[in-house]
Protein backbone atom coordinates (compact mmCIF):
# COMPACT_ATOMS: atom_id res chain seq x y z
CA UNK A 1 0.00 0.00 0.00
CA UNK A 2 1.33 3.39 -1.00
CA UNK A 3 1.61 6.02 1.77
CA UNK A 4 0.20 9.48 1.01
CA UNK A 5 2.79 12.21 0.73
CA UNK A 6 1.10 15.28 2.13
CA UNK A 7 2.25 18.77 1.34
CA UNK A 8 1.82 21.72 3.71
CA UNK A 9 1.58 25.45 3.05
CA UNK A 10 2.10 27.71 6.04
CA UNK A 11 1.16 31.39 5.93
CA UNK A 12 2.71 32.98 9.05
CA UNK A 13 1.11 36.35 8.34
CA UNK A 14 -2.39 34.85 8.42
CA UNK A 15 -1.54 32.10 10.94
CA UNK A 16 -2.89 29.48 8.53
CA UNK A 17 -1.66 26.00 7.67
CA UNK A 18 -3.17 24.30 4.61
CA UNK A 19 -2.73 20.57 3.97
CA UNK A 20 -2.68 19.19 0.41
CA UNK A 21 -2.68 15.74 -1.15
CA UNK A 22 -1.26 16.60 -4.55
CA UNK A 23 -3.41 19.52 -5.67
CA UNK A 24 -6.37 18.54 -3.50
CA UNK A 25 -6.81 20.77 -0.45
CA UNK A 26 -7.60 18.60 2.58
CA UNK A 27 -8.26 21.53 4.92
CA UNK A 28 -5.97 22.89 7.58
CA UNK A 29 -5.64 24.95 10.73
CA UNK A 30 -5.98 28.61 11.74
CA UNK A 31 -4.43 30.53 14.63
CA UNK A 32 -2.38 28.95 17.41
CA UNK A 33 -3.28 25.44 16.29
CA UNK A 34 -1.85 26.26 12.82
CA UNK A 35 1.49 27.25 14.35
CA UNK A 36 1.51 24.16 16.58
CA UNK A 37 0.71 21.84 13.65
CA UNK A 38 3.31 23.60 11.49
CA UNK A 39 6.02 22.96 14.11
CA UNK A 40 4.99 19.31 14.46
CA UNK A 41 5.03 18.81 10.66
CA UNK A 42 8.44 20.49 10.55
CA UNK A 43 9.76 18.02 13.15
CA UNK A 44 8.38 15.10 11.10
CA UNK A 45 10.28 16.37 8.08
CA UNK A 46 7.13 17.06 6.06
CA UNK A 47 7.24 18.99 2.79
CA UNK A 48 6.35 22.53 3.86
CA UNK A 49 6.31 25.72 1.86
CA UNK A 50 6.00 29.14 3.43
CA UNK A 51 3.56 31.38 1.60
CA UNK A 52 1.93 34.73 1.88
CA UNK A 53 -1.28 34.16 -0.01
CA UNK A 54 -2.95 37.34 1.14
CA UNK A 55 -0.11 39.50 -0.30
CA UNK A 56 -1.06 42.31 2.05
CA UNK A 57 -4.33 43.23 0.33
CA UNK A 58 -6.53 41.15 2.65
CA UNK A 59 -4.71 42.48 5.69
CA UNK A 60 -4.93 46.07 4.46
CA UNK A 61 -8.69 45.75 3.92
CA UNK A 62 -9.13 44.27 7.40
CA UNK A 63 -7.12 47.10 8.98
CA UNK A 64 -9.36 49.60 7.14
CA UNK A 65 -12.50 47.76 8.25
CA UNK A 66 -11.38 47.64 11.89
CA UNK A 67 -10.47 51.32 11.91
CA UNK A 68 -13.83 52.18 10.29
CA UNK A 69 -15.62 50.23 13.04
CA UNK A 70 -13.67 52.05 15.75
CA UNK A 71 -14.25 55.45 14.14
CA UNK A 72 -18.00 54.80 13.78
CA UNK A 73 -18.13 53.82 17.46
CA UNK A 74 -16.16 56.89 18.49
CA UNK A 75 -13.36 54.87 20.10
CA UNK A 76 -10.55 55.18 17.56
CA UNK A 77 -8.60 57.40 19.97
CA UNK A 78 -8.46 54.40 22.37
CA UNK A 79 -6.55 52.40 19.75
CA UNK A 80 -3.35 52.28 21.83
CA UNK A 81 -5.04 50.79 24.89
CA UNK A 82 -6.87 48.22 22.74
CA UNK A 83 -3.67 47.20 20.92
CA UNK A 84 -1.72 47.05 24.20
CA UNK A 85 -3.08 43.54 24.81
CA UNK A 86 -1.56 42.39 21.52
CA UNK A 87 1.88 43.83 22.24
CA UNK A 88 1.75 46.21 19.27
CA UNK A 89 1.29 49.95 18.85
CA UNK A 90 -0.24 50.02 15.37
CA UNK A 91 -3.03 48.09 13.65
CA UNK A 92 -0.54 47.52 10.80
CA UNK A 93 1.51 45.35 13.18
CA UNK A 94 -1.39 42.94 13.80
CA UNK A 95 -1.55 39.69 11.86
CA UNK A 96 -4.69 38.64 9.97
CA UNK A 97 -5.93 36.33 12.75
CA UNK A 98 -5.63 39.16 15.31
CA UNK A 99 -7.45 41.55 12.96
CA UNK A 100 -10.24 38.98 12.51
CA UNK A 101 -10.50 38.63 16.30
CA UNK A 102 -10.76 42.39 16.84
CA UNK A 103 -13.30 42.79 14.03
CA UNK A 104 -15.46 40.07 15.64
CA UNK A 105 -14.99 41.65 19.08
CA UNK A 106 -16.03 45.16 18.01
CA UNK A 107 -18.69 44.32 15.41
CA UNK A 108 -22.21 44.08 16.78
CA UNK A 109 -23.12 41.63 14.00
CA UNK A 110 -21.03 38.91 15.68
CA UNK A 111 -22.69 39.21 19.08
CA UNK A 112 -25.59 37.05 20.16
CA UNK A 113 -28.78 38.76 21.35
CA UNK A 114 -28.67 39.82 24.98
CA UNK A 115 -30.81 38.22 27.66
CA UNK A 116 -33.59 40.18 29.34
CA UNK A 117 -31.43 40.62 32.49
CA UNK A 118 -28.58 42.03 30.40
CA UNK A 119 -30.93 44.39 28.55
CA UNK A 120 -32.33 45.62 31.88
CA UNK A 121 -28.83 46.24 33.25
CA UNK A 122 -27.86 48.15 30.09
CA UNK A 123 -31.06 50.18 30.29
CA UNK A 124 -30.31 51.11 33.94
CA UNK A 125 -26.79 52.13 32.94
CA UNK A 126 -28.12 54.29 30.08
CA UNK A 127 -30.47 56.00 32.55
CA UNK A 128 -27.51 56.78 34.80
CA UNK A 129 -25.47 57.99 31.82
CA UNK A 130 -28.37 60.27 30.88
CA UNK A 131 -28.36 61.73 34.40
CA UNK A 132 -24.62 62.33 34.02
CA UNK A 133 -25.15 64.06 30.66
CA UNK A 134 -23.16 61.46 28.72
CA UNK A 135 -26.12 59.99 26.83
CA UNK A 136 -28.24 62.87 25.54
CA UNK A 137 -29.88 61.48 22.41
CA UNK A 138 -30.84 57.98 21.43
CA UNK A 139 -28.22 57.93 18.66
CA UNK A 140 -25.30 59.40 20.62
CA UNK A 141 -23.41 56.12 21.04
CA UNK A 142 -20.04 57.69 20.23
CA UNK A 143 -20.17 59.65 23.52
CA UNK A 144 -21.27 56.55 25.46
CA UNK A 145 -18.56 54.41 23.85
CA UNK A 146 -15.94 57.07 24.53
CA UNK A 147 -17.01 57.23 28.19
CA UNK A 148 -17.12 53.43 28.54
CA UNK A 149 -13.62 52.96 27.05
CA UNK A 150 -12.06 54.98 29.86
CA UNK A 151 -10.23 52.38 31.98
CA UNK A 152 -11.54 54.02 35.16
CA UNK A 153 -15.10 53.34 33.97
CA UNK A 154 -15.09 49.99 32.12
CA UNK A 155 -12.23 49.91 29.61
CA UNK A 156 -14.56 48.30 27.07
CA UNK A 157 -17.81 48.87 25.25
CA UNK A 158 -21.11 48.18 26.97
CA UNK A 159 -22.00 45.16 24.82
CA UNK A 160 -18.60 43.62 25.67
CA UNK A 161 -19.33 43.67 29.41
CA UNK A 162 -20.56 40.57 31.20
CA UNK A 163 -23.57 40.82 33.50
CA UNK A 164 -21.26 40.91 36.53
CA UNK A 165 -19.24 43.74 34.97
CA UNK A 166 -22.48 45.59 34.19
CA UNK A 167 -23.60 45.26 37.83
CA UNK A 168 -20.26 46.66 39.03
CA UNK A 169 -20.51 49.46 36.47
CA UNK A 170 -24.05 50.25 37.58
CA UNK A 171 -22.90 50.64 41.20
CA UNK A 172 -19.93 52.75 40.12
CA UNK A 173 -22.14 55.04 37.99
CA UNK A 174 -24.73 55.26 40.74
CA UNK A 175 -22.00 56.50 43.10
CA UNK A 176 -20.76 59.02 40.52
CA UNK A 177 -24.32 60.32 40.00
CA UNK A 178 -24.89 60.58 43.75
CA UNK A 179 -21.58 62.43 44.26
CA UNK A 180 -22.26 64.76 41.31
CA UNK A 181 -25.74 65.60 42.59
CA UNK A 182 -24.43 66.20 46.12
CA UNK A 183 -21.75 68.53 44.72
CA UNK A 184 -24.41 70.45 42.76
CA UNK A 185 -26.56 70.85 45.88
CA UNK A 186 -23.56 72.07 47.84
CA UNK A 187 -22.70 74.52 45.08
CA UNK A 188 -26.27 75.89 45.04
CA UNK A 189 -26.21 76.31 48.83
CA UNK A 190 -22.93 78.22 48.60
CA UNK A 191 -24.35 80.49 45.88
CA UNK A 192 -27.41 81.34 48.03
CA UNK A 193 -25.24 82.22 51.00
CA UNK A 194 -23.17 84.65 48.95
Amino acid sequence: MKTKKLRYEFDPEADRLAIFDGDKNLGGFIGKSATREFLEALERGAEISITNRNNGMEKSKKVQRLRAIWISQGIDNHRESILEGYGVTSTADLNVAQLDELIRQYSAEYHKPASEDTRNLRSSILTLLTRLGVYNTSDDWAAVNQFMMDKRIAGKLMYQCTDDELRILKRKLHNIVRKTEEDLKQEKRSMRLN
